[in-house]
């Protein structure tokens, strides 16, 4: 809609009307609006806005916008470009809005602003070399600015130099700097801060500029004042909510708070010795009062003027003020102390500060003050205080003896401010230097026990093939061997799908896809999984199932329920060496309650609260000679699957008394029941060729064998690219199972190729990731259906009936 926003009157007045007589933005008819409106911002512009570390538009103004339109409803379309580009765009009607821009009237003689929702203070910016510079010291000098911002206007408009250097954006200008090839460089204070640190350009400091701040709002193409009027509504409505205030506080509340401290420190002190001339000047003119009684009034006037300037400057200060007699007895609070304590001024005057009391600071800490005060000299330190609701803050406190003419200490003056907010933050950083310390030593217990668990079954597997290729050996023992290998595999894979998963809940992008499933049948896989891996004859596994065929078939996500019982039940079986292992399941109201029970070691009450917790030393053995091996992830995966299915985990154990796991998710029926998946019958497939395209051989050489009764023709291709010349060379081909991770050409592009050329050519993809989203992008590039690896036998016969059976 880059031409304008047009609206018919009547629509617009109606929603005004409405607007005014509920005023609630959510109730005018957005609906209405049809338009797809074109939005754009400066692309290197943090932290209002910028490009992420993903590829798209973030920032302050960005989020405030999709809250604006949110609101709205809008259809928009949202991008951001250089700053002279998308200014220009605006000021020439190509666009319809830009997120942010500093307001001027140069620039309202092209563009139309908002009301303005924030500040831009500025700052000028010099390698650390360089002499603190003002703007008056600048003159001549070699400046950096972004083209087209409102410092590179400022510095024209008020001529401070002819040397100046035109950049792209504000990143681009302070590396400029950092590599001292120019004096300074006119940006935003937020935006430097922001630039520094993310890109650890330690050379450069910034000095204040002493700039107004400049204001800073939306702006919209000339025409388009209706739309500029639905996005002030927009935003004030963001404002009543609180809203703008929330995203207001996660981007600039850090930049704030350090600019208070840095900017506040020196005044406090400033104060105090304010405070202690003004006191001095007021004995001094009480003494000249005492030296001529024919100047008494005019005396009186200029002490009662210079009190009123005391009350003033110390009662409106920003410090917590507090004035007592020699034995600590209050005598005068400002306002903030007031207000910091919340005691009226009549409960303090006349009661002993409680820094003067015995007991507040330890009795070192109370001699050394007051040592302190009676050698005369000003005291500082910390303490922690307590307010009248009972809460505790910490305060930073500088306490000044108040002399007389007789060198007499008759009062002291206590400066204090609210440092709870810096301590709070030394706090974290000491709890998450502590926490990434922990993190380390446990990631390298992780690691070390990583390689152990992997190679304890790829020894097994590696040892035993070399034992059954041996002709020497009696088949009995060839098959016990063999199913030694298969265990092992199973134990490999499974150690696989929990790092693949562990992988995905630490990307976010966990998903849950529910479909039909059938509880039982589910219970029946889990079964056929488990008995594998028991090994010990004194071990008895157990499925115990209170659910009805009928109440059976539900709506949740199988794969992801099935992941949750095998983790359970491996770990049942791996820590019972005699004894039942029940896995139940019943329903109970609008819940499924699982049940994993075994009769092992138990669990003690202090570990349980912590066994569900990722890279916790209760998860996983702390070194890899315990006995029962594993990596600890599995009840990790579990808490985690089970919060994202709506459910919640829980256990009852005792030493040496057994354990059992309950996890609990919504009960969803099925209204009608689908038929079961069945394997039928290998047809007569003499007449088919299928193509196998994959960079391992030997998965080529599986499927073969795999399907060596079915009397398929089977081709081999080693990348995509070798396929594509096969299919175009072989007309004969019927379906290829398509690797997608492959050098040379990938199996993306190479199913795209051949679909183009022929497609009715049936292809399967496969694939080792095996997570969410993939068997999507493989139907989205072409491919006709989804096959995860290691593939299985029944897999592969149920795709050769699906597609061929009928026939």
């Amino acid at each position: 809609m880059a031409k304008g926003f047009k609206i018919k009157g009547l629509v617009f007045f109606a929603v005004l009307f409405s607007f005014l007589l509920k005023g609630n933005i959510q109730n005018m008819p957005f609906d209405n609006i049809s338009e797809k409106i074109v939005v754009r911002g400066d692309y290197l512009y943090p932290p209002y806005e910028y490009i992420n570390d993903i590829g798209e538009p973030d920032g302050f103004n960005v989020e405030v916008f999709k809250a604006i339109a949110k609101e709205l409803n809008l259809d928009y379309e949202l991008s951001l470009d250089r700053w002279s580009v998308v200014r220009n765009q605006l000021e020439e009607g190509e666009i319809d809005v830009l997120v942010g821009a500093m307001v001027s009237p140069e620039r309202s003689n092209k563009i139309l602003f908002g009301t303005p929702h924030s500040v831009v203070p500025h700052a000028i910016f010099a390698h650390s070399t360089k002499p603190e510079y003002t703007i008056d010291s600048l003159y001549g000098k070699k400046i950096v600015v972004q083209e087209d911002d409102m410092m590179h206007d400022f510095i024209l408009e008020n001529s401070i130099t002819d040397d100046i250097v035109v950049v792209d954006n504000q990143l681009e200008a302070l590396k400029i700097i950092d590599d001292n090839l120019a004096d300074a460089a006119f940006i935003g204070l937020f935006q430097g801060i922001y630039i520094l640190q993310e890109h650890n350009l330690k050379n450069v400091v910034s000095h204040s500029a002493n700039i107004a701040p400049q204001s800073y709002a939306m702006a919209v193409s000339k025409g388009n004042e209706e739309l500029l009027w639905y996005l002030n509504m927009a935003l004030y409505q963001l404002k009543e909510t609180g809203r703008y205030d929330e995203i207001y506080s996660k981007w600039f509340s850090v930049y704030e708070d350090e600019l208070f401290i840095e900017k506040y420190r020196n005044y406090f002190f400033i104060l105090a010795g304010i405070i202690l001339f003004l006191l001095w000047t007021l004995f001094y003119l009480r003494y000249k009062v005492k030296k001529g009684v024919a100047r008494i009034r005019e005396v009186e006037g200029k002490i009662i003027e210079e009190q009123q300037k005391l009350i003033a400057a110390t009662d409106q200060g920003p410090a917590s003020i507090i004035i007592t007699d020699v034995n600590g007895v209050i005598e005068y609070v400002n306002k903030k102390f007031i207000k910091t304590v919340n005691y009226s001024k009549e409960e303090l005057i006349g009661v002993v500060l409680r820094l003067f009391r015995s007991g507040h600071l330890c009795e070192q800490e109370r001699q050394n003050l007051f040592d302190t005060l009676n050698r005369g000299d000003v005291w500082r330190g910390e303490h922690q205080n307590r307010n009248k609701t009972g809460d505790y803050y910490w305060e930073s406190v500088i306490i000044s003896p108040v002399k007389n003419e007789q060198e007499k200490i008759v009062n002291f003056v206590v400066v204090g401010e609210d440092i709870t907010a810096i301590k709070k933050m030394q706090e974290n950083i000491m709890a998450a230097k502590e926490k990434a310390e922990q993190s380390d030593k446990l990631k390298s217990v992780f690691i070390n026990n990583l390689s152990h668990e992997v190679r304890t079954p790829l020894n097994a597997i590696m040892g035993f093939t070399e034992i059954v290729a041996d002709d020497y050996f009696l088949p009995e023992k060839r098959k016990e061997y063999a199913r030694t290998i298969i265990k092992s595999s199973k134990q490999l894979l499974y150690l696989m799908d929990n790092l693949m998963n562990i992988s995905v809940i630490e990307s976010g992008e966990l998903q849950i896809l529910e479909g039909q499933t059938d509880i039982n049948r589910l219970l029946n896989d889990l079964y056929n999984q488990l008995i594998v891996s028991v090994d010990n004859e004194s071990v008895m596994l157990r499925i115990n199932s209170m659910i009805s065929q009928r109440e059976g078939l539900v709506y949740s996500d199988y794969n992801k329920v099935l992941q949750i019982l095998l983790n359970l039940g491996y770990n049942a079986i791996k820590y019972t060496g005699k004894g039942v292992v029940e896995i139940g399941c019943d329903r109970q109201d609008d819940y499924l309650i699982f049940s994993v029970s075994d009769e092992g070691e138990g669990i003690s009450i202090d570990q349980q609260h912590q066994i569900f917790e990722f890279f916790n030393e209760g998860t996983f053995p702390s070194n890899i000679s315990n006995t029962k091996g594993g990596m600890g992830l599995g009840l990790s995966i579990v808490k985690y699957y089970v919060d994202a299915l709506k459910g919640r985990v829980y256990l009852e154990s005792q030493p040496k008394s057994g354990s059992v796991f309950y996890f609990e998710i919504p009960y969803k029926p099925v209204d009608t029941p689908v038929d079961k998946d069945i394997v039928k019958e290998i047809p007569d497939l003499r007449n088919k060729t299928i193509l196998v395209v994959d960079d391992v051989d030997i998965n080529y050489m599986m499927i073969e064998e795999m399907l060596a009764d079915t009397g398929l023709t089977i081709l081999y291709a080693s990348n995509g690219k070798t396929a594509v010349d096969m299919v175009e060379s072989n007309p004969d081909i019927d379906m290829i199972f398509m690797d997608i991770k492959m050098p040379v050409m990938n199996g993306y592009e190479a199913t795209s190729y051949i679909k183009k050329e022929r497609p009715h050519i049936i292809v399967i993809a496969q694939t080792a990731y095996a997570l969410v989203g993939d068997k999507e992008k493989a139907l989205e590039a072409g491919c006709d259906d989804y096959l995860p690896k290691p593939v299985s036998q029944i897999n592969l016969i149920n795709i050769l009936n699906k597609y061929f059976g009928e026939e």
